[in-house]
């Protein structure tokens, strides 16, 4: 009898990376979410801060690179972006299980 060969080449393929704290997700909070309902945004914010809201409610919780990605803009703007947001309670930080 013979025995299949059971090798795989892994060198392309992309795995989840393990979550340490410096993994960092963002939820939509309750606040933010309602004054999204009612299309009231932090003053003097960029407008993709708004697009930016938008996607952490299609997505309900993501990671700073993964809405970076989405978005088409570097981590650091992201960061920032999300760090105003946060001072104004409309996103909080979420830790993955």
């Amino acid at each position: 009898m013979v025995k299949p060969d059971a090798t795989l080449d892994l060198s392309d393929m992309e795995f989840a990376r393990s979550y340490g704290p410096e993994v960092r997700a963002f939820k939509l909070s309750d606040f933010g979410l309602n004054r999204l309902e009612s299309d009231l945004l932090p003053p003097k914010m960029p407008f993709r801060a708004y697009g930016l809201i938008r996607l952490l409610k299609r997505l309900d919780i993501a990671e700073e690179d993964e809405l970076a990605d989405y978005m088409g803009l570097s981590l650091d703007a992201v960061r920032k972006l999300l760090k105003r947001l946060a001072g104004y309670g409309y996103i909080e930080t979420v830790v993955p299980k």
